[in-house]
């Protein structure tokens, strides 16, 4: 492989800020597969290597091999993939044996797998076709209102702990947050996964805390401080399963089946028999009729411990219906509804889906965080609330949350303070509110977390 002509091609996409010039290039480079190789060594999200710049900058240079080729490097990362010194030197030799700067930029983006160059997995596949780059995503809601609630809807409990991909592939399973990070911590599950469930699929799971707690918010809070700990995350949690669908069409970005098959799947995996019934009333016909007609998609029951499936709570039609269905969940403090179309695709896309809707009680916003406060009482001497700005209406507006950390946070927020300071932060309110300056803000707010974070 020339890895200084792939560099300058690499070079020349990342130079051109022209969304269309960078496709036409991508366009025109396609016919070099050496570019491709790397390209797909750089953004295949399953392709991991350990290493980040200050690795590397701790690690010395590998005597042998001398001059290691780009192949070379690629191979033994992707097998040597745990960031190990060893594998740092090695990289390391690869880096100081580029001739000009731009090669040495693009092995730094190679071995790192930092590589920026103004496109996205997305753009790539748009060019070379879907599944080029297998994307790591979820399918992601907006909020239900009467005026987008059309047609039937499969209504589960919407459970707010912390999102997490589980794929049960033939080589292993492999657990994901919600913004593609592997987490290798979740062994309980894993080994559940592994041994009871329908191998091939992607489970689309909550990470919830194990236990009885006041209201979503503890329940969050407590699911958080379990789902960040560093190492083995033994007895605490369980993935709470709302949505399946076979890897090959995950991969695709997208399922052939549809919403219904895919709760039934759920539901008769993990013996939710009511659910099936109002499937089948749904439908008006028998249950064994509806599994007849759904049996590319039905499995047997599991008995399971940490991997559990939603329950369907209702099959809904309407706006009315769906509060009425949320308010027995809102009465013992959860947090609401998940509303899916029932012939609806899973699409694993960046922008909300009008065909999956969130009820709840309160509403989402995304503001900036300017500046953290000192707690008093329990939380002296840590993060006692955080003060944002948002804009309504042109108006610019401050809110200060206090609610909604957990421990770790309050801690780990006021060491470092530039984690969340500068950051946009999502939180929960009842809705928007005049202060007591006679001022616009939000009524109850609750941080739930800084935008761009992992989990």
């Amino acid at each position: 492989m020339d890895f200084e002509a792939v560099a300058q091609k690499l070079h020349s996409i990342a130079i051109t800020s022209s969304t269309s010039t960078k496709e036409d290039l991508l366009c025109r480079f396609q016919v070099d597969e050496d570019f491709v190789k790397v390209l797909k060594f750089i953004y295949n999200p399953y392709i991991t290597t350990g290493l980040k710049d200050a690795k590397l900058e701790s690690a010395g240079i590998a005597r042998v091999p001398a001059n290691p080729s780009a192949e070379y490097i690629m191979l033994y990362l992707t097998a040597n993939n745990t960031g190990t010194l060893a594998a740092a030197e090695i990289a390391n030799a690869f880096i100081t044996s580029q001739a000009t700067g731009i090669s040495t930029w693009a092995a730094i983006g190679l071995v790192t797998k930092s590589l920026k160059i103004g496109v996205s997995a997305t753009t790539i596949n748009k060019v070379y076709g879907k599944g080029t780059i297998p994307i790591i995503g979820i399918m992601r809601g907006m909020h239900a209102t009467e005026s987008n609630v059309h047609g039937a809807y499969i209504a589960t409990e919407k459970i707010d702990g912390n999102r997490r991909i589980i794929m049960n592939k033939t080589t292993g399973v492999e657990i994901y947050t919600r913004s593609g990070r592997r987490d290798t911590g979740l062994v309980e599950i894993e080994k559940e996964v592994s041994r009871l469930l329908p191998k091939g699929f992607v489970y689309d799971t909550e990470l919830a805390a194990i236990g009885n707690f006041a209201d979503s918010i503890a329940l969050r809070q407590a699911s958080a401080s379990i789902a960040n700990r560093r190492g083995q995350k033994r007895g605490g949690v369980r993935a709470m399963v709302f949505d399946m669908l076979p890897q090959e069409e995950y991969d695709q970005g997208i399922s052939k089946v549809s919403a219904i098959g895919r709760k039934l799947s759920i539901a008769t995996l993990f013996n939710d028999a009511q659910g099936v019934r109002k499937v089948a009333t749904f439908y008006q016909t028998g249950t064994l009729e509806l599994l007849e007609a759904f049996k590319r998609v039905v499995f047997e029951p599991v008995e399971t411990r940490y991997v559990v499936g939603l329950p369907i709570i209702a099959i809904i039609n309407t706006y009315q219906q769906a509060i009425a269905a949320a308010q027995p969940i809102w009465d013992t403090g959860g947090e609401g509804l998940m509303l899916v179309e029932w012939s609806s695709p899973y699409e694993v896309n960046p922008n909300p889906r009008k065909t999956l809707l969130k009820i709840k009680a309160t509403k989402e916003y995304t503001v900036r965080c300017i500046d953290l406060f000192e707690g008093s009482g329990r939380n002296e001497g840590t993060l006692g609330s955080i003060y944002c700005r948002f804009e309504h209406n042109g108006e610019t507006c401050l809110v200060s949350v206090g609610s909604g950390f957990a421990d770790y946070q309050r801690d780990m927020y006021w060491n470092e303070p530039d984690l969340i300071v500068g950051h946009d932060v999502e939180i929960e309110s009842f809705g928007l509110s005049v202060n007591a300056a006679g001022q616009t803000s939000l009524n109850c707010p609750i941080f739930k977390r800084v935008v761009g974070d992992n989990d």
